[in-house]
Parts: C-alpha cells; structure tokens; sequence
C-alpha cells in the first residue's frame, strides 16, 4: 500500500485517528493563558493542553474536557510564572473530582522558588474507568 502523504497545513475540527507511525518535521502547540480564581485553575483540554497562569500560592488545577475513554494517556502542562510567593498545584480535579497526584522521587512535591518560572507536567492515564495522574515539575527558569 502506498504511504499516505500531505503538504501544507493539516487541519481537523474534530478527533483524527491514526493507527500506524507518524513521521513529522514540526510540532507547533497552542498555549493557553489561565487565571487562578478562587485558587482554582481551570484547564479546558478542548483549547489545549499547555496553559500559563501565574501563582501566589498553592492552586487547584481543575481539567475539563478530558476523554475518559479507557486505554489512553494525556499530558497537561502548566508554566507557571512565580511571584513573591510561590506556588504550585498542589490538588489536581479531573472535571471537579479529586485525584491523586504521584510525584516522582519517593512523591517529592515541588518546592517552587519566589520569582521565578517553574513547568508542572501532569501525565493523566485513564485505564479501568479510573485516573492515575503522574506529576513532574521542573524549576527555577
């Protein structure tokens, strides 16, 4: 069978499937601004999955629009700017229910430092109808 091939722009409004390997020359991905209100960061997957908000304290990342379709992996990013005082999203929601989050290193929870930029990354894995959220952050930008 021939191997499929597309110039320019691809552009779908909707889910594209595809069940074989993908080669591609360049990624480009939407960044979303988001406000922490009520210290809640609301994150609608169906505009994207990298969000940048900025912290004074510790926030709940509430995601919405997620798939829950079992057998599959989603990542969401939030790059956070740091003010005088830091913070990180320390409670993750998946559509206003409360998950786990494991961090690595023994479940090390980030310790973000005042004015700086800091990259919290959230793998969320849907298997069995239930969430397991692995956390990673990466600080002091």
């Amino acid at each position: 069978a021939a191997t499929p091939s597309f110039t320019g722009p691809l552009t779908s409004s909707g889910l594209s499937t595809f069940s074989n390997e993908i080669a591609l020359q360049q990624i480009k991905e939407k960044v979303t601004d988001g406000t922490i209100s009520a210290n809640v960061l609301t994150c609608d997957y169906a505009t994207g999955a990298i969000f940048y908000t900025s912290a004074t304290a510790n926030f709940t990342l509430n995601i919405t629009n997620l798939p829950v379709d079992n057998g599959n992996a989603m990542t969401i990013t939030v790059v956070t700017s740091q003010g005088g005082t830091a913070g990180y999203p320390n409670v993750l929601q998946v559509g206003g229910s409360v998950q786990t989050i494991k961090w690595p290193n023994g479940n090390t929870a980030p310790s973000p430092n005042i004015n700086k930029i800091d990259i919290f990354t959230f793998t969320l894995i849907r298997r069995s109808s239930a969430w397991t959220v692995l956390g990673s952050y990466s600080l002091n930008y």
